[in-house]
């Protein structure tokens, strides 16, 4: 049948990255197929194979439409879980959060349904990968954690341990629970995977003072990265054997291979001390703002503090100079008038404090009056989750309302994107409640970032309220 040998060289094409040609194939394979409906199954797999070749060629708004018609083909759960995942791979290269994570959810349903245990591994492996691109780390190191449980027993670990440290790693996790799941993914994952857990390794090693540890797992993951090089280059040999189909090529083409291997081992190596170069100055210039943030609110306090005691000194002058107009009644009319102007100079002062206060608290009222406000709170009160336009227009309530507050907070510049929407709607005055159901996360989770986010602002430990005093006091 023409349709299995147009899918044999489309296959054939993929396999030498051929991926147009593919296409091709694939179409023409497809609109022969229209006309066979019983083989429904032979379709299925021909869709899902174009898809694939759209998506290695990043061509990803003509890969939706097949994606999305393989699903509706499909009749097993088997079939529906992973068209569901070939979905939401689509929507997490498109940066689409809600679609991504919803396909992510069905796709892990239907392998559940399926009983199957490795592919509801993979499945939960996928979901952790997804939330952790939308910078959710709680529900990814949830799902991260829960794939472990359904690997099963005698299949390699390593990839799924890797995922667990890294998360870990990522959210400032104690060394030794990091260390721990990174000695587990170093054993047990494949040779080309675990370079990249030598280097966490590495790092880990060198933030405890183990320099000599932290030396001996770089130069596992340099050699790592040499070994996963030549690997690569001994296929591009391959390659070009069968390109060219001459001997003479051959050998020219190794030779231009071993110097560009030395030329790679020479820039990887330049490349790890800029990095460490740049890592240092990094935190040298973090301890430096750190030390510049303590300063700022330790000023902000210090002015908070000096008005309030101003404002009780004068009002107990008053008092006392109110009791001293009364006992002189009207012996010394001259005296009672110095005393009287003395009362409206405190009075006058104490008229300007209280302005700058009502100023505050009129500031405050105008943001919960704003538009924007009232929206967040019925989207948290209808379990909705926040999206870029409406951070967008958080950012412009606070620049006009606290035209300082964004440059104050800009002044550390260490947080994640996700520390820096947690600001913005601290800054709003919204409940921690109302925060985890807009970006999607439990209450507890909120408490525990908004004390990882002050300690790493203000480099001393504290609790959720401390964090939103600070923000208060900026701008």
């Amino acid at each position: 049948m023409r349709a299995h040998a147009l899918y044999e060289q489309a296959e054939a094409d993929g396999a030498q990255h051929a991926y147009d040609s593919a296409i091709r194939h694939l179409h023409e394979c497809s609109v022969l197929l229209e006309s066979y409906p019983e083989e429904r199954d032979f379709r299925r797999t021909v869709l899902s194979l174009l898809g694939d070749a759209y998506f290695e060629q990043k061509n990803y708004a003509e890969s939706l439409p097949v994606y999305r018609e393989f699903l509706s083909l499909c009749e097993t759960d088997r079939e529906k879980s992973i068209a569901c995942h070939d979905l939401s791979s689509y929507y997490v290269m498109t940066e689409q959060p809600d679609s991504a994570l919803y396909y992510a959810h069905r796709s892990l349903h239907h392998a559940l349904i399926d009983a199957d245990s490795l592919k509801t591994a993979y499945r939960l492996h996928s979901l952790a990968l997804a939330y952790n691109v939308f910078q959710q780390p709680d529900s990814a190191l949830l799902y991260a954690r829960r794939a472990l449980d359904y690997v099963p027993q005698g299949h390699p670990r390593g990839t799924y341990y890797y995922a667990v440290g890294s998360l870990l790693y990522e959210a400032d996790a104690p060394a030794d629970s990091v260390s721990h799941y990174m000695a587990l993914a170093a054993a047990d994952t494949t040779y080309e995977g675990r370079f990249n857990t030598y280097y966490i390794l590495s790092e880990l090693a060198e933030e405890q003072g183990d320099y000599p540890a932290a030396l001996d797992h770089l130069y596992t993951y340099t050699d790592h990265l040499d070994s996963i090089y030549t690997a690569e280059r001994g296929v591009d040999v391959q390659q070009l054997i069968y390109e060219y189909q001459t001997q003479l090529q051959v050998a020219r083409e190794r030779e231009r291979s071993q110097r560009q291997l030395w030329f790679t081992a020479l820039c990887a190596l330049s490349v790890v001390a800029v990095l460490v170069i740049l890592w240092l100055n990094t935190r040298r210039r973090k301890a430096e703002l750190t030390l510049e943030v303590e300063n700022l609110q330790r000023q902000r306090d210090e002015q908070y503090r000096q008005s309030a005691d101003y404002i009780a000194d004068n009002e107990r002058q008053i008092a006392q100079l109110n009791e001293q107009l009364s006992d002189l009644g009207s012996e010394n009319t001259e005296l009672r008038h110095q005393l009287q102007r003395r009362v409206e100079k405190i009075e006058a002062e104490n008229r300007l404090a209280q302005l700058i206060i009502t100023d505050r608290e009129e500031l405050q009222a105008q943001v919960k009056s704003s538009a924007i406000y009232d929206e967040l709170i019925e989207m948290a009160a209808a379990d909705k989750s926040l999206r870029t336009e409406q951070m967008q227009q958080v950012e412009q309530l606070l620049d006009a309302v606290y035209p300082d507050f964004r440059r104050s907070l800009s002044v550390n510049q260490s947080e994640s994107p996700f520390e820096y929407q947690l600001c913005l709607l601290a800054k709003l005055g919204l409940r921690a409640a109302d925060i985890a159901v807009l970006t999607s996360h439990t209450p507890s989770g909120i408490s525990r970032a908004k004390e990882r986010l002050f300690a790493k602002l203000t480099a001393h430990p504290g609790k959720a309220a401390d964090l939103d005093r600070y923000i208060n006091s900026l701008g």
